[in-house]
């Protein structure tokens, strides 16, 4: 009687790992319902961050400049007038900018552009002008264009102008590789390969390297067709082979009993021997 108690199938002994299988079974699953809730909200949370972010970024009110250090930056007229119009230009281009004026903004911050073309917000705004009149393209091109000079400001090619542009802009210089990131996936939504577009030129600089190109053909062509022929004909002058002489005209050997060029039929100077 003893032994059928305890063998029992309906004694608790007999029914207790089935309880505990079912038991861990609800654990788990309530484990995975609540990873799956954190996840999605860190999911939710990372995507509202990461749109806040990006607004945060591709505005026109970070580049709002602080007043009063133009007046004080340099004591040079000449630049000092430069970045007085370029404080004017610019500050009505943000002011155009927040009215929804675009073709205005637009004016305004070229003109700024070429007063100091090194300043890398400029380019930033014509991009984010570009972008809402939904030229997309253009506006890839200015966006490559300031991250070309931000990269510079970073790696200190900007020796000069370098102070007074980090301490215009009171929300700080951003970092490059952040910019980029940014500027890169909001190009891709719009199918722009950042690293296929060309940057903006402005007119001014493009025909700087127009004449320093044109400039660079002249001289390569006087030296390639002019002083290099000049000194090859010297050096064989002066280092004619024996018993013969060269001409000073044509570059021609003639022999040392020659009095005329057999080429160019011009006398032989007085006093020209087979060594010039």
């Amino acid at each position: 009687m003893i032994l059928t108690n305890v063998f029992s199938v309906n004694t608790p002994f007999y029914h207790y790992p089935e309880r505990t299988g079912k038991r861990w079974a609800k654990r788990i699953l309530a484990l995975f319902l609540a990873g799956a809730f954190i996840a999605a909200f860190s999911f939710a949370a990372y995507a509202d961050w990461k749109e806040q972010r990006e607004e945060e970024f591709f505005t026109y009110r970070r580049f709002f400049l602080r007043q009063g250090l133009i007046d004080v930056a340099t004591s040079d007229g000449r630049a000092q007038e430069d970045l007085k119009s370029f404080y004017r230009n610019f500050t009505d281009g943000l002011y155009a900018m927040s009215a929804g004026q675009l073709d205005k903004a637009e004016e305004h911050i070229k003109s700024a552009r070429l007063a100091w073309p090194e300043y890398y917000g400029s380019d930033f705004l014509l991009g984010l002008i570009y972008e809402q009149k939904g030229d997309t393209q253009l506006a890839a091109r200015y966006y490559k264009s300031y991250l070309n000079k931000l990269r510079y400001l970073q790696q200190g090619s900007y020796r000069i102008s370098e102070p007074l542009i980090r301490s215009l802009n009171p929300a700080g210089v951003e970092r490059y590789d952040l910019a980029r990131q940014l500027v890169r996936e909001r190009l891709a939504r719009h199918g722009i390969d950042l690293g296929k577009v060309r940057p903006a030129i402005t007119p001014p600089e493009f025909l700087i390297s127009l004449i320093i190109a044109a400039v660079l053909v002249v001289l390569y062509g006087l030296i390639q067709y002019k002083v290099w022929p000049f000194l090859r004909r010297q050096y064989r002058i002066k280092h004619a082979p024996e018993g013969y002489w060269v001409c000073r005209i044509c570059g021609a050997t003639n022999p040392d009993t020659a009095k005329v060029c057999s080429e160019c039929d011009r006398p032989r100077p007085d006093g020209q021997d087979g060594h010039g």
